[in-house]
């Protein structure tokens, strides 16, 4: 972690930037792949998430290796933390945005794209859960307060209504 530094996404890789310099945490910007590496040896196919969960690990949706990999920030080096990466359908099939839970914060939320779903992930384990099986997901955010979810398909917006009621809630269609 470096204070004044954003992280982001360039398809296959994970970056770091100060808005001056530019540096590579895990992965390659021209080569894809699976490999649970260190540093550009690392390969991912297609980040479409990321969420920094610690001061020292980055948890990234390796979208098209259908699982999530933890990304150590001090030493670079990349490990699955919950899928069947390069098996669709295992338990992943395309996921797509993740967050840090902020209600129970050993826990991310997931939106698995193709499985038409949304699931809950346990940081420590890796455990995988449906929390909802309705829609093809593709962006989620959470209210900090209530941890309400906020999810969007290509063309709807959603609110999934945490505890105790947990309902899925139709917002709005694009026109």
């Amino acid at each position: 972690y470096i204070p004044g530094h954003v992280i982001y996404t360039d398809r296959h890789s994970i970056r770091t930037s100060n808005g001056t310099g530019s540096q590579i945490i895990a992965g390659n910007t021209t080569q894809d792949g699976y490999q649970e590496e260190t540093a550009s040896a690392a390969r991912f196919r297609l980040i479409q998430g990321f969420t920094q969960i610690s001061s020292t690990h980055i948890v990234v949706s390796d979208t098209y290796n259908y699982c999530l990999k933890l990304v150590y920030r001090a030493s670079s080096k990349t490990t699955k933390l919950a899928g069947q990466c390069t098996k669709p359908r295992y338990l992943f099939d395309h996921p797509r945005s993740v967050i840090k839970d902020v209600k129970k914060l050993d826990q991310l939320i997931v939106a698995d794209g193709s499985n038409r779903g949304l699931r809950s992930v346990d940081v420590k384990t890796g455990d995988v859960n449906t929390l909802v099986k309705a829609f093809s997901f593709v962006s989620i955010s959470q209210d900090e307060h209530s941890g309400d979810l906020f999810l969007t398909t290509s063309n709807q917006i959603f609110r999934y209504i945490y505890l105790p009621e947990q309902k899925v809630e139709h917002l709005t269609d694009s026109t």
